[in-house]
């Protein structure tokens, strides 16, 4: 679980909660903190700190500036607030985790940790008295059990069915938006009670207590209404509000003027007095009540009398029914006084688990052997710590296989707290599990594991008895007792996995794709516990899930395989792949593609800031909010892919240059646009993609490349599917190089905006189709290339030696039900003989040779200079310095693999290519050269790469080299003698002349000696420390 940032705000709308433990000058408490996280909370870090929930439960905005945290009653500032804005009703968590931050518009984080074995935790105000505290000191805390105080809700319905209402259908725009207000007067409207609409038929009748026919039906799409209610400070609001609405077509809702829900409405920019619905409902769907939580602020409600506004849209006006029913529901409670553990930890939330005892505590639990031979016997051994009383017994229960529980098995107790038993081994290939049970002499029990959330923790301990199965792939193995239900689409079932001879309990194992779903061999996602990931990568953190995708498509069973590996040897940032075996319940399943799943794991793998937004994207790039998946920074809006998907959509090609070389990552662009065209992938257009922005960094987007079966020829044949054998590889526009643009559409016409324009850029296509060339001669290779040195043919014997026997026994297990029978092998030749060389013919030739789209090779050592070279910038801002090349070609040079050496370093990532006739600036920081006061920097369509490490030297002929990825060198910054500004090969008095003469001189000037862009008095103190005596 995460909470959202700004110190991890929370409005939990506790207004006037009183606790009498507390000064009575404030009313802001330590509701809840837990001092053992491993499973509950991450932080921004995605470390399970110990955290601490303070809340507002006052009638007044509170200013936290001089509040501080303590664990130490004799160090009472220890940890002091930032200022930072309480409202009413608000919670903030605060990380107990000793890193010590306190920017307000971060999560916050002590500097200090609490104590698991029990110690003092206060709250003070900036005088220094104690508000609130739990003193002498907490107990002792356990596992992802928090500690708090609990609050007592119930609730009050204040808009029931029926409820007086008044109604009126506008005939203009009047200007006026006070009607949604308490105070407007409406007296003059229709009355009635809700719910609000009519019905030529018989349907909604039931739920209208305010009829509208005669004013809406063949007239209007909207009606106003407003339902008030009464509130008083003294109701005290605990859980958010739940508003319940039956409706048809649609609505736009306000409480007291402010939005609070919308459903098939236009957006609130775009909402006229004239609106219609944005989409229309089935009778059935309209009388089933939709709830809407909603949080509102406390301010929000008014002392006095509330309103309820409501737009109610129909479809068109000759719709032949409306409706519109609402209930509104209030929370009230108070916090109880005495703190206990909760059985429910609610960080950001209200405290309304039950209060419960604890048991003994476990330390761990260890096994020997780690994977037993067949019948060796099993030693469990247990660490177990009284708490409130001493331990009286600890039983084991054990499960094999899904057989049922074992009767308790009791434990020896072999000093103090260490327990221990030995049970007996089991057959090859069986699972064995079990938990243990303390019990204490007051009758608390706890348990081990602890199992506190069914959906995110392991039920068992347990081991996999040694069997042999000989593969050269990663066996993944499979025990499930219902093997139907993992088939169930977005349920699945959850079952235990076991790989490396480690036994991971309690794993959902589900169906994933879509088009998968209807094949006989599914596609699987495994997910993982969190406090129990899965060590599967020899590169990366472990993994919190695995996507084992089905090959029932593909009789070569390679394509997927392969189409991560061109990425990979393109430079492309993308997933690792592996073909594995999979067992069910011992037995042989299939042969899959592991694709790694992307996530911040895989984006720190490839050197990506796990910072970074990062969206699954299921449009074609139209749209930044509609069919997208955010998957990090969760807290904020979509508001930069916005910027993104608006800015593509500008027709003039020169500012859409413009736009693009600030907001693209260009390299990394090109080199996936160009691996996407080596392996034809035809469904990355509307779907199967990700896109990244580096928020935090450059601020550059890029994509990330997802699910690779409609690749090396294999098409989606609209009302077939993609279970057909036809093959394409060069059949235009589907093996265009510039497929995905809107003159090179998918079978079904669907065209990408980013990729689109891309291409229509003149410059940035020709840098593209540059790259791609690059890429074909290094990795499709030309016509003609001697067999045994073809990567691709090599790769696909390589795989087919590797994963043969696996292979046979997948099509012995899953026959394939479509097309012509084919053996693995003939699918291969297929694969070989029917893709990839008439690919290249396509490439090498229609488009090259013939079509004279794509480039020939690039000329070797071709004619790129340093140019302006950027040391000491007169901010005196280090990272402003450059370094320009500049190509003297009259076509784009790729430089991807080149090097910078000298007083700087820095390799060209895939993708560099520098424009005919252009410039190409290296940056040790991309975004503060973007912001340069000066001429060059950000909003002028260069291109920025980096960043570079090291400083470049003032000293002009501190080396650098430009040398290409044949380690020729193609240039130096050192080209004269220092200081020799006339360029007569002597330093002395005629090159201070020059200098004078040429004073003020901005840019590449003859006398600037220095190299720092302008002629001054540094240039004349250069040439006298080099003058010529």
């Amino acid at each position: 679980m995460k909470l959202g940032n700004h110190g991890l705000l929370t409005l939990i709308i506790l207004s006037g909660l009183a606790i009498p433990s507390v000064a009575m000058t404030q009313t802001v408490i330590i509701s809840e903190f837990m001092a053992k996280n491993d499973l509950t909370l991450e932080d921004e870090d995605g470390d399970s700190s110990d955290w601490i929930e303070i809340c507002n439960i006052g009638q007044s905005t509170l200013n936290l500036a001089g509040w501080s945290l303590t664990d130490d009653q004799d160090a009472p500032d220890k940890w002091i607030f930032p200022s930072l804005l309480l409202k009413p009703s608000q919670s903030l968590i605060v990380f107990a985790s000793d890193k010590d931050r306190r920017d307000p518009s971060e999560p916050l984080h002590t500097n200090f940790k609490l104590s698991s074995d029990g110690e003092y935790l206060g709250l003070l105000d900036p005088s220094g008295t104690i508000i609130h505290d739990y003193a002498p000191f907490f107990p002792v805390q356990q596992e992802d059990i928090s500690y708090g105080l609990i609050a007592d809700i119930y609730s009050q319905t204040v808009i029931a069915p029926f409820n007086p209402a008044r109604a009126m259908v506008p005939s203009s725009d009047n200007g006026s938006t006070d009607w949604k207000e308490p105070s407007f007067d409406d007296s003059g409207w229709l009355s009635g009670k809700t719910g609000i609409g009519y019905d030529t038929s018989s349907d909604f009748r039931p739920y209208i207590g305010l009829d509208v026919l005669e004013e809406m039906y063949g007239i209007a799409t909207s009606a106003y209404i407003r339902i008030n209610f009464e509130w008083t400070a003294e109701d005290m609001i605990g859980l958010p509000m739940s508003l319940s609405m039956q409706y048809d077509d649609g609505f736009t809702c306000w409480l007291n003027g402010t939005p609070i829900a919308m459903a098939n409405s236009p957006d609130l920019d775009e909402l006229e007095w004239n609106s219609h619905a944005t989409d229309t409902r089935d009778d059935e769907d309209a009388i089933a009540p939709e709830t809407y939580p909603i949080d509102p602020e406390p301010w929000t409600l008014l002392e006095g009398m509330n309103t309820l506004a409501i737009q109610a849209l129909n479809d068109n006006a000759t719709s032949p029914d409306l409706l519109l029913a609402p209930t509104l529901s209030l929370s009230q409670g108070s916090y109880l006084l005495e703190p206990t553990y909760l059985s429910t930890s609610t960080p950001g939330e209200l405290n309304i688990a039950d209060g419960i005892g604890i048991g003994p505590d476990f330390d761990g639990m260890e096994f020997e052997p780690s994977q037993p031979s067949a019948e060796e016997s099993i030693t469990i051994r247990c660490e177990v710590e009284a708490e409130d009383s001493d331990v009286e017994s600890v039983q084991l229960i054990v499960r094999r296989n899904f057989d049922p529980e074992s009767d308790p098995i009791e434990m020896t107790q072999i000093n103090k707290d260490t327990w221990e038993t030995s049970i007996i081994g089991g057959a090859p290939g069986e699972i064995i599990r079990w938990y243990a049970v303390a019990t204490d002499y007051e009758g608390d029990t706890s348990e081990y594991p602890s199992h506190l959330d069914p959906f995110n923790s392991p039920r068992f301990m347990g081991l996999h008895v040694a069997d042999r199965v000989d593969t050269p792939l990663h066996l993944i193995r499979l025990f499930v007792e219902d093997t139907d239900a993992m088939d169930v689409p977005e349920v699945g079932t959850r079952g235990v996995v076991v790989h490396d001879g480690i036994l991971y309990d309690n794993v959902l194992i589900r169906p994933r794709g879509q088009t998968s779903l209807n094949w006989p061999k599914q596609s699987y996602k495994l997910d993982f516990n969190s406090d129990h990931h899965i060590p599967f990568l020899d590169d990366g953190d472990p993994q919190e899930e695995l996507n084992l995708q089905s090959n029932y498509s593909d009789k070569s069973t390679m394509r997927r395989q392969l189409s991560w590996d061109v990425y990979k040897w393109a430079g492309v940032h993308s997933s690792i792949a592996m073909p594995v075996r999979l067992h069910l319940n011992g037995e042989f399943h299939s042969l899959a593609t592991y694709s790694e799943q992307i996530d911040k794991r895989m984006l720190d793998r490839v050197g990506l800031d796990p910072q970074g937004a990062l969206y699954k994207m299921f449009n074609t790039c139209i749209s930044h909010w509609a069919n997208v998946e955010k998957k990090t920074r969760e807290f904020e809006n979509n508001h930069d892919l916005r910027k993104l998907t608006e800015g593509i959509l500008e027709e003039d090609p020169e500012l859409l240059r413009l736009f693009l070389m600030d907001a693209l990552d260009i390299p990394a662009v090109l080199s996936y646009l160009a691996a996407t065209s080596l392996i034809q992938h035809n469904d990355h257009v509307s779907k199967n993609y990700y896109l990244y922005r580096d928020t935090e960094g450059d601020e550059e987007w890029q994509f990330l490349p997802w699910d690779k079966d409609m690749t090396f020829g294999r098409l989606g044949i609209p009302n077939e599917g993609l279970l057909n054998d036809a093959i394409t590889s060069s059949t235009d526009p589907q093996s265009h190089p510039l497929y995905g643009d809107e003159e090179h559409p998918k079978l079904n016409n669907s065209w990408n905006r980013l990729i689109d324009a891309v291409y229509r850029v003149p410059e940035i296509r020709a840098m593209y189709l540059r790259h791609l060339r690059y890429q074909m001669d290094l990795i499709l290779q030309p016509p003609g290339t001697e067999i045994e040195n073809r990567l691709l043919e090599n790769r696909i014997d390589e795989l087919a030696s590797l994963a043969g026997a696996e292979m046979a026994l997948d099509q012995i297990k899953w026959p394939y039900e479509w097309g012509e029978e084919q053996s693995h092998q003939q699918a291969i030749e297929i694969l070989k003989n029917e893709y990839l060389e008439p690919r290249r013919q396509h490439l090498y030739q229609t488009h090259c040779e013939i079509g004279n789209l794509i480039p020939p090779t690039q000329a070797a050592m071709p004619d790129i200079q340093f140019g302006q070279i950027l040391a000491q910038p007169s901010s005196g801002d280090a990272d402003e310095e450059f370094i320009e090349l500049i190509n003297n070609e009259t076509t784009p040079i790729d430089i991807s693999g080149w090097q910078l050496t000298g007083d700087v370093s820095f390799t060209f990532s895939s993708g560099s290519v520098i424009p005919a006739m252009g410039s190409a600036y290296v940056s040790p920081h991309i975004r503060t050269f973007r912001q340069r006061a000066a001429s060059p920097r950000g909003g002028e369509g260069h291109l920025v790469l980096g960043p570079f490490s090291g400083h470049v030297s003032a000293d002009p002929c501190e080396e650098i080299l430009l040398i290409d990825r044949d380690q020729n060198t193609i240039d130096s910054n050192c080209n004269g003698i220092i200081g020799d500004a006339n360029g007569d090969g002597v330093v002395g008095i005629n090159d201070i002349l020059q200098v004078i003469s040429d004073w003020s001189c901005t840019g590449q000037c003859e006398s600037d000696v220095n190299q720092d862009l302008i002629v001054n008095t540094d240039d004349i103190l250069l040439i006298i420390q080099n003058w010529s005596f």
